[in-house]
């Protein structure tokens, strides 16, 4: 970043400098001895001062340090750097045995790397075998969202671990294999995004799925209903730009993005269009409307085609999968109350007097339950992060989605 070249030129210019011979020039000061002694173990101090930041982070949950946090982390950097200076890189300096042939620096070199490697294979290994671990589980030891349904008996393993494996999480993303085509596809750059299924055949029927990632994480249960029904899904999605009409809250990319796909479903005629029909807040007020929701539904209701409209899931401060691992999935903190992440009652009930044609889908009974919203529910964690459902969760909630779905809609 240009923040860098304020440090960078300004050791350029003390190295043009060089000696000046005033009582008052930098290079005094600079050849005191205390900061000799700093440039002695600024290598040191340049490889540690990171890692333990970003570790001290890591483990108090912190974003950043106060004034006194960071004194003690520069001072335990300074000291870690005079102990690596002094008895491992002068030492090694020092040491004349690797120097006499070429085969014993290659040695040194091959052992300074195991040393680093060693490690790195050991965690590597580690998490290879918990994804194994795993993934060997029987199903029911991770019913997921099942376990919240009537008359669920059933009694998970106490040595069960939760799925999916923790490296795994930044991957739990919903999505389709392929892009639009056939009279499917489109020409508006807008839209390149554009992805859709292929089902067999003639299609019963075809759904658009708009939004941002919320609508695209609902796309593990809609494409798991959609391939028993054999429907077409075709998904126009833009991180960050939930879909609605025009509106000065968004930024001029989503609503024009949201207008374009306006127009390719108006142009297109599906049988029905899926969206997030309500937003949720980290803080109060915890779901509302859709900024512009009706405004931007309507044209579809009024063209004949339905719309579907999903309940948001809740948003928090902090990331609910780490909560659980750091501190067990039933910690008050990973068990956040109800009241606190939705509404009392939807705001999607308010759509119904306005809009003919669409059909609301609340799938928060299988989010939240006994007035808490979990991190992990039936050994699965419900959240990758602070807000967005894993896709591992989603799919155990499949048959109660079909079931809402067709409940609502009448589908056959």
């Amino acid at each position: 970043g240009y923040v860098a070249l304020w440090p960078t030129l300004s050791a350029g210019a003390i190295i043009v400098a060089g000696q000046t011979g005033s009582r008052w020039g930098v290079d005094r000061i600079l050849s005191s001895r205390p900061l000799v002694k700093m440039g002695d173990i600024s290598y040191a101090l340049y490889l540690w001062h990171w890692p333990i930041l970003v570790l001290y982070l890591v483990a108090t949950t912190q974003t950043h340090l106060d004034l006194w946090q960071g004194l003690m982390l520069v001072i335990a950097s300074l000291v870690l750097a005079f102990l690596t200076t002094h008895f491992v890189e002068s030492p090694l300096r020092r040491w004349e045995w690797p120097e006499t042939h070429t085969w014993r620096a290659a040695v040194v070199v091959v052992c300074g790397g195991a040393l680093l490697a060693g490690p790195v294979v050991a965690w590597q290994h580690g998490l290879d075998v918990y994804d194994a671990a795993v993934a060997a589980q029987p199903q029911a030891d991770n019913p997921g969202a099942a376990a919240l349904e009537p008359g669920y008996a059933g009694t998970p393993s106490p040595s069960a671990k939760p799925k999916p494996a923790p490296a795994a999480l930044k991957d739990e993303w919903a999505g389709i294999d392929g892009k639009c085509t056939d009279q499917w596809a489109t020409m508006d750059p807008q839209l390149e995004s554009c992805q859709a299924s292929t089902p067999t055949g003639t299609p019963a029927k075809t759904i658009v799925v708009l939004g941002d990632s919320h609508a695209q994480q609902w796309l593990a249960a809609i494409g798991a209903v959609a391939e028993q029904h054999n429907w077409k899904i075709v998904a126009l999605l833009k991180s960050s730009c939930r879909y609605g009409g025009d509106d000065p809250s968004r930024d001029d990319d989503c609503n024009a993005f949201n207008a374009a796909s306006q127009k390719y479903v108006l142009e297109h005629h599906p049988d029905a269009v899926m969206t997030v029909a309500t937003l949720t807040h980290a803080e109060a007020p915890y779901e509302t409307e859709v900024p512009g929701y009706v405004a931007g539904v309507k044209p579809f209701t009024d063209a004949g085609i339905a719309v579907v409209g999903i309940r948001d899931n809740p948003r928090f401060t902090i990331n609910m999968a780490d909560c659980a691992q750091k501190k067990g999935a039933n910690a008050p903190q990973c068990n956040q109350p109800l009241q606190d992440s939705l509404a009392a009652s939807s705001p999607m009930d308010d759509y119904a007097g306005k809009l003919t044609g669409f059909y609301p889908v609340d799938m928060s009974e299988f989010i939240c339950a006994n007035g808490v919203c979990p991190a992990v529910i039936g050994n699965v964690y419900v959240y990758k992060d602070d807000n967005h459902l894993t896709k591992t969760y989603i799919e155990t909630m499949v048959p109660m989605f079909n079931q809402k779905l067709l409940a609502a809609t009448h589908w056959q």
